[in-house]
């Protein structure tokens, strides 16, 4: 007799539930430098800045590659000043592909907000997890999560 088993897991980012939307980065910053750093930080790791409006503090990318599959993320992201600056990260992926619907009519999947939930592995775990560690790569900054 042959046994066989699985389990269906989520990837866990450390602190994250089910369901988060949004990553918040708590910095040392005013709300300038933290800016600057994020642009500079989003810059570097490949993404294409699309929009920024230093007074209301708004940084959004176009697409990038996910870092596995065949998928694309954006990134949007709000800076606060309080005393210290706070960034809420959040963003929206999608699958890079086209469905064939016959008689020369093509479609593509549409951009959905990225949240921790799914398998381990799937697009949307792939796309929070990028999220992540993009905000871990801000300098000595605090990071918590949330449904926004």
């Amino acid at each position: 007799m042959i046994s066989i088993s699985a389990c269906i897991t989520t990837q866990i980012v450390p602190g994250s539930s089910k369901g988060d939307n949004a990553i918040i980065i708590k910095t040392n910053h005013s709300a300038e430098k933290a800016f600057k750093q994020f642009v500079q930080i989003l810059s570097s790791d490949g993404f294409p800045i699309e929009n920024t409006d230093k007074g209301l503090g708004i940084i959004s990318t176009d697409s990038k590659k996910a870092s596995k599959l065949n998928a694309s993320i954006k990134i949007n992201s709000s800076i606060i000043e309080n005393e210290k600056a706070t960034i809420i990260l959040t963003g929206l992926v999608t699958v890079d592909a086209t469905i064939d619907l016959g008689y020369g009519v093509t479609t593509s999947s549409g951009w959905n907000k990225i949240e921790n939930t799914g398998m381990n592995g799937s697009v949307m775990q792939v796309a929070w997890t990028d999220l992540y560690n993009l905000a871990k790569k801000y300098p000595e900054a605090k990071i918590s999560f949330e449904v926004r």
